[in-house]
């Protein structure tokens, strides 16, 4: 038991950056006065980089993306959750086992 509470300060000290599309700071919804989080699809969003615990990250993907090395400015931002947004898009696609594609065939006939 000792060791697992080493282990959660340990991982409670490591902090992640991650790149989220927000209703931007008019749209405050919680208690913490955080921003409502929008899906990366969603281009009335404002994307904003939130820094996150460890421990609330569930799990990563292997997912690699080539992004903009500076964040801060907001076209890089936008620029980096459109990459976001096309890599879903394909991963959502290629999730669907490929049916639909056929389907679209299939209504062209």
């Amino acid at each position: 038991n000792g060791n697992n509470n080493g282990n959660n300060s340990a991982s409670a000290s490591y902090v992640v950056d991650v790149l989220v599309n927000t209703g931007g700071k008019e749209s405050v919804t919680d208690l913490f006065g955080l921003p409502k989080l929008l899906h990366p699809h969603d281009k009335s969003g404002t994307p904003m980089v939130v820094t996150f615990p460890l421990a609330h990250i569930d799990a990563l993907s292997s997912v690699r993306l080539k992004l903009p090395t500076d964040l801060r400015p907001l076209e890089s931002r936008k620029s980096a959750m459109s990459v976001a947004a096309e890599a879903l898009r394909r991963i959502e696609e290629k999730g669907s086992g490929g049916g639909g594609g056929m389907k679209e065939k299939e209504k062209e006939k």
